[in-house]
């Protein structure tokens, strides 16, 4: 096939060769901790089997014989003549690195040409050096199948025999069936075992013979005990026989954003119809025709929600998907720094909005590797400290309500807060008055501020003062929120709360000026009327400007008006009625009441970008179209509260 007919196979190949690539990181990350699956080692060989045929196939040279090179390094391996190490697993990552910079070539130019800072050659060197080396002196796990000979009367007992001298080889850690059925001699005239063991396969399969009416053991491979497992029986046959086809496709994302597009569109006329019959239910009542409109709209409400649903379902990814570049960040991480970190990850299967996914992996690892750095201590200091020597870091995520919430939790030293307090005043952050009357609570949050760094030393990892007010305004750009708590010589939780797409949202909607507003309810934490009754919260006036407190937390006052207002003369006119309605929002780690003229209620609301044409809108994010026609805009709290600070 000429290489014009193969072009039109290479969206599909990139796309299948980058899941490859990441089976690969992933399986040889597992692969270097104990309580990997036994069939491992498998699925790598057949990932790096699969990637080199369809590498030759589409005529990538580079990436075909690089692939081949680690098949055959797998080969060995999974037949037990070679055992992971950890130079094993570090150069065949290097070799995966290598892999993803070949794959993005290849979408960018068509092309796998192999640069002078590429080192191809030099891991081909390093390949073939393991396949030379033989086995090293780790463990590894063997499958064996152990026969016994025709006619033996205590298989059973032969059988325990078997386990007690795989014992002396190395660890039994399983048996197929289990002890008890071995013992009772429930089986055949063979069993399985599972053993992790340093010695060369031949020498435990020498010892295991040696055992009185043993006739034969065998290793399995992967695919072999699969097949003896599954032998289908007579009633399984026909349904073995005729596999059911794939029920999967693979669909350009930007069709999918078109529909969602056109589903928006639905959901807004859906409101508007829905508006018009309540006038048309109040003009003519009891009317038959009215009655059948009436009934109509209502099946097409129905049938657009579930259509928004199905489509929002098509959009959602597991965080997973995020999750899975961490442990590879935090294992290079720890070896450079000297660190012995476990990751714990769960939720990976938690579901959020693929528009999500790409914007949430680099604040991840940006808090990840502040929680290696900063966060978990020296192996020999937590030794000294009554701590294990090995620090843990949990990554997990959840939904809460309509929000995706995911915490990143280390058992590390904790923020020093007195030492935040001291670089904020030497920098000039605040007065040394107000720091000193600052919470605890109130002193960490000054992290999130611009150019504050207490490391010691500026490196490759962090200390350069440009880390957590960039992450902080990331995760707000994507709507959402952070939370810290941190304990000295305990740990820190950082907590983001994320909405689950940023297509369509609840929204409150307000007027202010006679203007409608939509503010994300994600950020809206309370409602209230400013009064002077008893019981009622009043405004105040603290260091000359509008305020109010609430549950002994001051909250300052701003009209909603006049902070979007694009004139600083505009927004200096700052006159908060008494009575006014107030919207508590939350954004980062603070708070403030936007004072409103009126409430209108929750809506759930399409967004809509504002267009090139308007330019950039300070304070807002973007717009929606109402039932009754208007145009709401959409509140960016996290802005509109720098600009109030």
């Amino acid at each position: 096939m000429s290489s014009q007919d193969m072009s039109q196979f290479l969206a599909i190949f990139i796309d299948e060769g980058r899941e490859q690539i990441e089976l690969l990181e992933t399986g040889f990350l597992e692969l270097e901790h104990e309580n990997r699956r036994p069939d491992l080692v498998q699925d790598l060989f057949r990932a790096a089997h699969t990637l080199k045929g369809s590498s030759k196939a589409m005529g990538f040279a580079a990436m075909g014989d690089l692939t081949h090179r680690m098949e055959d390094v797998l080969d060995v391996l999974r037949e037990g003549r070679l055992g992971s190490s950890t130079k094993l697993i570090s150069t065949m990552l290097a070799c995966v690195d290598l892999l993803k910079t070949l794959m993005d070539r290849i979408a960018v130019s068509g092309t796998d040409e192999v640069g002078e800072s590429d080192h191809l050659a030099a891991l081909l060197l390093q390949l073939g050096n393991l396949l030379e080396a033989g086995p090293v002196d780790s463990t590894s796990q063997l499958r064996l199948r152990v026969s016994f000979s025709e006619g033996c009367e205590y298989c059973g007992a032969r059988a325990l025999m078997v386990v007690a001298a795989s014992e002396e080889v190395g660890s039994v850690l399983a048996t197929e069936p289990d002890l008890d059925a071995l013992g009772e001699d429930q089986f055949g005239s063979s069993f399985t075992l599972r053993i992790e063991t340093t010695q060369d396969p031949q020498t435990v399969i020498k010892k295991l013979k040696g055992i009185p009416d043993v006739a034969d053991v065998v290793v399995l491979r992967a695919e072999e005990d699969q097949k003896q497992d599954t032998i289908p029986t007579d009633t399984d046959k026909a349904t073995v026989a005729h596999p059911s086809t794939s029920q999967t496709i693979r669909v350009d994302v930007n069709r999918l954003d078109v529909l969602l597009n056109l589903v928006g569109e639905l959901v807004t006329d859906r409101t508007q119809m829905a508006t018009l019959c309540g006038l048309l239910r109040a003009r003519h009542h009891g009317d038959e025709l009215v009655a059948h409109i009436l009934e109509a709209t209502t099946r097409i409400a129905r049938v657009t929600g579930e259509l928004q649903d199905e489509i929002m379902k098509t959009r959602m990814l597991p965080i997973d998907n995020v999750f899975q570049r961490m442990p590879r960040v935090i294992r290079d991480l720890a070896q450079k720094l000297g660190k012995k970190i476990k990751l714990d990850i769960s939720g990976g299967d938690t579901e959020i909005d693929r528009s999500l996914i790409d914007a949430l992996s680099d604040p991840l690892i940006h808090l990840l590797r502040n929680s290696v750095d900063h966060g978990i201590e020296d192996p020999s200091y937590r030794l000294s400290s009554g701590k294990p020597e090995e620090g843990t870091v949990t990554l997990r995520a959840r939904h809460v309500e309509n929000n995706i919430e995911i915490e990143i939790t280390d058992d590390g030293q904790g923020i020093d807060a007195g030492r935040i307090r001291a670089k904020a005043v030497d920098t000039g952050l605040i007065s040394d008055t107000a720091a000193q009357a600052m919470t605890e609570a109130d002193v960490l949050k000054l992290i999130f501020a611009p150019g504050l760094s207490t490391a010691t030393e500026v490196s490759d990892v962090s200390g350069r003062g440009v880390g957590m007010d960039i992450f902080r305004t990331n995760i707000e750009k994507i709507g959402g929120r952070v939370a810290l708590e941190s304990t000295r010589g305990v740990g820190t939780r950082f907590t983001i709360r994320l909405p689950l797409t940023l297509a369509i949202m609840r929204a409150l909607l307000v007027e202010a000026d006679s203007v409608t507003y939509a503010l994300p309810l994600g950020s809206v934490i309370e409602t209230l009327r400013l009064g002077s009754g008893e019981g009622a919260v009043k405004r105040e006036r603290l260091s000359g400007r509008s305020a109010m407190v609430l549950r002994g937390e001051t909250v300052p006052l701003s009209n909603l008006e006049n902070l979007l207002a694009q004139s600083a003369k505009s927004r200096d006119k700052e006159t908060v009625a008494s009575d006014a309605c107030v919207v508590v929002v939350g954004a980062g780690s603070g708070q403030i009441g936007f004072c409103v003229d009126s409430l209108m209620g929750e809506q759930e609301i399409v967004i809509k970008p504002l267009g090139s044409l308007l330019g950039e809108v300070h304070g807002i994010s973007g717009a929606s179209i109402l039932g009754d026609g208007r145009v709401a805009l959409i509140v960016d709290p996290a802005r509109v509260m720098v600009r109030a600070a």
